[in-house]
């Protein structure tokens, strides 16, 4: 998988998550995209969706969910997938999370 295909991936899984905390008709759009570095080098994204935000480290290959707060909504395991393995493992939600009516 090319960097721009994982980019857009990571885009999508995103989009997906943040839709189940948000009202059914909200257009979730990415406003601001900051590359994370830690001595020289990319260590993650920073995606901005109003008052959302999810950080994608890409070594741990995880995606982190935060709400306006800067509450910790969810975890999603973002790793490559195993051959014929196209999903996403999803971890640490909430459970009193559900989505916005």
């Amino acid at each position: 998988m090319t960097s721009h295909h994982r980019v857009t991936s990571v885009h999508h899984v995103i989009t997906e998550t943040l839709s189940r905390f948000t009202p059914k008709d909200t257009e979730l759009v990415c406003g601001r995209t900051t590359a994370m570095t830690e001595n020289g080098f990319c260590i993650g994204r920073r995606f901005q969706y109003g008052p959302f935000h999810a950080i994608w480290y890409i070594s741990e290959g995880k995606i982190r969910f935060y709400g306006e707060d800067g509450e910790l909504l969810q975890t999603v395991d973002h790793r490559k997938p195993a051959p014929g393995d196209s999903s996403t493992t999803q971890t640490d939600c909430p459970e009193d999370l559900q989505h916005a009516a």
